[in-house]
């Protein structure tokens, strides 16, 4: 069903509020739903349409739709991406940065690490920096306790 929602196949679901489904929140959490179990080998998603469709929507000003699409991003786990990342932690506020920071410290590649320590050493704000710090030491535990960059990976 999930699959169909992002395909929007209207015809299999003529009672579905689909002008509400278009929308921006709606479909970054389609798309999440749909990348997490494509992860996890339940099923196989159109990776390249889910990618491109959370990166154009990465500049949103809404809170709970950026950290879907961080979400859905960390699964991907591309080191082209964290650039956009570190852009939005940059320039938006607390609440956007806290949340980058979280995603970047959960990402597997490099590319994030040296986003980190960017950060880290640019950053004159205390409690940035020692919410920054705080989250990459309790990602590296999850990481080393987990092997979530192995775990993590699609199941192709």
């Amino acid at each position: 069903v999930i699959a169909d929602l992002w395909n929007e196949r209207v015809n299999l679901y003529p009672d579905i509020a689909w002008d509400s489904l278009k929308k921006e929140a709606p479909r970054v959490k389609i798309a999440n739903i749909l990348i997490q179990a494509d992860r996890n080998g339940e099923l196989k998603s159109p990776r390249e349409d889910i990618h491109s469709y959370v990166l154009q929507h990465i500049g949103t000003d809404d809170i709970y739709t950026y950290t879907y699409i961080l979400l859905t991003l960390t699964v991907f786990d591309e080191p082209e991406d964290v650039q956009k990342i570190l852009n939005v932690a940059t320039t938006k506020d607390f609440t956007f940065f806290n949340t980058s920071v979280s995603i970047l410290a959960r990402m597997c590649n490099q590319k994030a690490k040296e986003a980190l320590d960017f950060l880290e050493s640019e950053i004159e704000d205390e409690s940035k920096i020692n919410y920054l710090l705080e989250t990459r030491e309790k990602n590296a535990a999850f990481k080393e306790k987990t092997d979530w960059c192995q775990i993590s990976k699609f199941k192709d």
